[in-house]
């Protein structure tokens, strides 16, 4: 697991992350931004999981799934209709879905982050679409700091309050550690942080 923070300031959605990955009983850092749980595309939209790694992988092999819509730009609606069709698709294909029983709707085994210029929206494992207008945290360090998400002071630096939640998460989860990334949805910049 690990974890992925956002905070809305204005025009732009600010995000950091741990980059601890664990395979097994391994726990290894990915320092690539091919790698980082936050992966930006060419259209501008940034895109983070947290969850099974097979599943993440194998979306963030389609990028072409994450459009923006050419006049209302990235909308639920857009989600709901374009995006989320064609993952629940491809991931029942390739039987990376999991199922209780019959009964119940198939999930993910990833939650999705998406954040587009100050558009920032959930996809929970059972595919719901959330939009969020001022925070939000994924993965298993977000029970630590997701009360210090909700007090960021928006009139001073974003980058630092994130990497002090950052530090607090990988101090209360083993499944979170340094360096952490910070990026944004304007500058669309990676910084890398050691601690």
């Amino acid at each position: 697991m690990s974890v992925v923070m956002a905070v809305k300031q204005g025009d732009r959605i600010w995000l950091g992350a741990d980059t601890q990955s664990t395979r097994g009983t391994d726990r290894y850092n990915q320092l690539s931004p091919y790698d980082f749980k936050v992966i930006k595309f060419d259209n501008g939209i940034l895109l983070a999981m947290t969850g099974e790694t097979a599943s993440s992988q194998f979306i963030l092999a389609h990028p072409e799934w994450f459009t923006v819509d050419e006049k209302k730009g990235l909308t639920k609606e857009h989600i709901v209709t374009k995006i989320v069709p064609k993952m629940y698709e491809a991931l029942e294909e390739e039987e990376l879905l999991d199922r209780e029983d019959r009964g119940t709707p198939p999930t993910t085994r990833c939650t999705v982050l998406i954040a587009y210029q100050d558009k920032l929206f959930e996809i929970c494992r059972d595919f719901h679409v959330i939009r969020y207008e001022d925070y939000l945290a994924i993965g298993s360090g977000s029970n630590a700091i997701v009360y210090g998400l909700s007090k960021v002071d928006k009139s001073k630096d974003i980058n630092e309050q994130l990497l002090r939640l950052l530090k607090i998460s990988a101090k209360h989860d083993t499944n979170v550690s340094a360096p952490f990334v910070l990026i944004d949805t304007k500058n669309l910049q990676y910084t890398i942080k050691e601690d």
